[in-house]
């Protein structure tokens, strides 16, 4: 990552009273959507918004999702990511934004592209950006959570594939990005103009449940870059062991042992 576009960011927060602590972040400093907030993407194998594709909590197995990267040119991910649902969410990104600034009484701050500290077995691997910091103090320069907003276009989340009301790939998208971020919560907002709900939970970390998901991004993340050097090389993509590993593992139709852990959660 180049250090001229890295701010590491070193914080002492009290934590059991008057026991200190030092938590080191690292952000990459550019504005979400622009040409050098794609770039920073690049630099990773898999963002945050992705985990839940990548272990098949989405729309199909982890494989098929392997497959789309690998054949898809890089145009194709960029442009085809602005799909109806996610173009209406970044509409109503800032809207959902402001409500939950006069819902909650808290202040947000935008933010940039995180990577995990560079000890991390994730560095590298994996990237996040959240769509705010929740933020107090003077000048609003002590972060003390995450927010992620959603806006579902017909109705709120239904069925069995939620943790708690919330979709089990944005829970992983959640869980990473408080991982990635070093936060110990982040709040969840989803507003549906059509059905006018709106949902706000407040999420905390799971150890546990990172500790199961970062394995398995860690080894999907692993293929595609093997995979991707195997192009670079003229070789067959998809005939090597790991891959075919990555073929076995199935559409997640039920939760893991890990996800029930996910328990500690607050209706705001």
């Amino acid at each position: 990552m180049n250090r001229e576009v890295v701010s590491k960011l070193i914080f002492t927060a009290p934590v059991l009273g008057s026991i200190p602590f030092i938590i080191t972040r690292m952000e990459v400093k550019v504005k979400q959507r622009t040409p050098e907030w794609f770039e920073a993407r690049k630099k990773v194998t898999l963002t945050a918004s992705k985990f839940g594709e990548a272990l098949g909590l989405g729309r199909g197995k982890p494989y098929d999702f392997f497959v789309s990267l690998i054949v898809d040119s890089e145009h194709y991910q960029e442009e085809n990511e602005q799909t109806r649902n996610m173009s209406h969410g970044i509409k109503m990104e800032k809207i959902i934004g402001e409500a939950y600034e006069l819902l909650t009484g808290c202040k947000t701050n935008e933010t940039g592209f995180w990577v995990p500290q560079e000890s991390d077995l994730l560095a590298g691997y994996v990237g996040a950006s959240p769509d705010a910091l929740v933020c107090e103090g003077s000048g609003l320069n002590w972060t003390i959570g995450l927010a992620e907003f959603k806006a579902p276009i017909y109705k709120l989340y239904s069925g069995d594939n939620l943790i708690h009301g919330i979709p089990r790939a944005y829970m992983a998208q959640i869980q990473g990005q408080m991982a990635i971020c070093r936060m110990q919560w982040c709040d969840f907002m989803a507003v549906c103009v059509k059905t006018k709900e709106i949902m706000l939970k407040r999420v905390h970390f799971c150890r546990e449940y990172w500790q199961y998901i970062s394995m398995e991004l860690i080894a999907f993340c692993q293929v595609l870059k093997e995979s991707r050097l195997r192009k670079q090389c003229g070789k067959d993509i998809l005939g090597f062991d790991i891959a075919e590993d990555l073929r076995l593992k199935p559409f997640s139709r039920k939760l893991f042992p890990e996800e029930r852990a996910v328990g500690r959660h607050t209706n705001l």
